[in-house]
């Protein structure tokens, strides 16, 4: 059982942010473009996403259709 001050592991994740994403898609070398990218993205609703204040995050599954090539509903 995780405790509520551990932090949970990317599995059990139900949304990441756009960084966590970008690290996800292209590895722990990701740069400044890539994100940009997943921010157009967004705005231009190919992929799901959920604002909560200035940040976006991405549901899980989203991120395996990103993953597989898919985009859009």
């Amino acid at each position: 059982m995780i405790s509520s001050n551990e932090p949970a592991n990317d599995t059990t994740k139900a949304l990441l942010t756009v960084q966590e994403v970008a690290a996800k898609l292209h590895g722990p070398e990701y740069t400044e473009t890539d994100i940009n990218r997943l921010y157009r993205m967004i705005k231009s609703k190919q992929i799901t996403s959920t604002p909560m204040g200035q940040r976006y995050f991405i549901p899980t599954w989203q991120v395996e259709k990103l993953v597989r090539g898919e985009t859009g509903d």
